[in-house]
């Protein structure tokens, strides 16, 4: 099982505080099956700690320590990036590593209308595929909307909270409607901590449409 959307790198942003908090999140996954999963620290949003310069050493160290307590699960180094109109970044920098295609986790405001559609099909002709990082989020997306930004080639995402409702009402409603409409290609846990947000993509998936079936990332050899 594969969870794609994770704040488990410890100490960069405000996922994990502290290593022993990041163990004990891949200690859940590892209960739940999860064997696959991807650390996607913060890129351009304020709640990062140290610069995205010092994510892939950081990385490499907490692999190291993730192999030995955890050989069964394999991580990768990915992103979450903020979506800014005036910053114009390097985004093969954050692309998920170890992949055939240019995977890059993108997330957009959720308060201030973004023009999602037109951005996402700019990334697509410049060769990446985006992945839209918890799309129930943005409540001024309509149904159709979603339905052009998967058919431009981008994927879709939603939180195991807008599943569970954990998230919010408005954002369970979105998350179950784009289920229903077949436009959902991945749900992640978004972890953040080892309590209130922990992994639960398990127990979000029980509650999904059983014709659900989760994209499987392209892994290179």
């Amino acid at each position: 099982m594969f969870d794609m959307h994770t704040h488990i790198l410890p100490e960069v942003d405000d996922g994990a505080k502290t290593l022993d908090v990041a163990l004990d999140m891949l200690k859940q996954q590892h209960k739940q099956g999860v064997t696959k999963i991807v650390l996607t620290p913060h890129v351009q949003n304020k709640v990062q700690k140290k610069s995205s310069s010092e994510y892939l050493e950081r990385f490499n160290q907490f692999n190291e320590i993730a192999k030995k307590a955890y050989p069964s699960i394999k991580l990768f180094l990915g992103a979450e990036v903020m979506y800014d109109q005036f910053k114009h970044p390097d985004y093969d920098k954050f692309i998920f590593r170890g992949f055939n295609k240019k995977y890059l986790l993108i997330e957009f405001s959720v308060e201030m209308e973004t023009p999602i559609v037109e951005v996402l099909y700019n990334l697509v002709s410049k060769g990446y595929t985006p992945i839209v990082a918890h799309i129930e989020r943005y409540a001024y997306l309509s149904l159709d909307d979603v339905r052009q930004i998967r058919k431009d080639g981008s994927l879709i995402q939603v939180n195991s909270g807008g599943i569970l409702g954990t998230d919010g009402k408005v954002f369970k409603r979105l998350a179950h409607l784009y289920l229903k409409e077949n436009l959902v290609d991945f749900i992640a846990s978004d972890c953040h901590n080892a309590q209130f947000r922990g992994p639960n993509l398990v127990k979000a998936l029980k509650k999904v449409p059983s014709t659900f079936k989760m994209k499987e990332l392209e892994e290179s050899l």
